[in-house]
């Protein structure tokens, strides 16, 4: 694989994993009130689906192109 193409998803990997460790320790740090969970899996949620789409785009770009 290309090297920016390595580097693109490790770093999307760890801003995933961060923002996923930060939401947890949201929903900890405010007693898990019910609709802020809601909010905040919602929002987590919605960055998965961000993160996927990026990935695949990645994928569909370095298979479109042949070394």
């Amino acid at each position: 694989m290309n090297a920016a193409v390595v580097a693109s998803v490790v770093a999307s990997c760890v801003a995933v994993f961060t923002a996923v460790a930060a939401m947890f320790a949201a929903v900890y740090k405010r007693g898990q009130h019910e609709g802020r969970v809601a909010e905040i899996l919602s929002r987590l949620t919605a960055m998965a689906a961000d993160h996927e789409v990026r990935l695949r785009i990645l994928e569909s770009r370095q298979c479109g192109t042949s070394d």
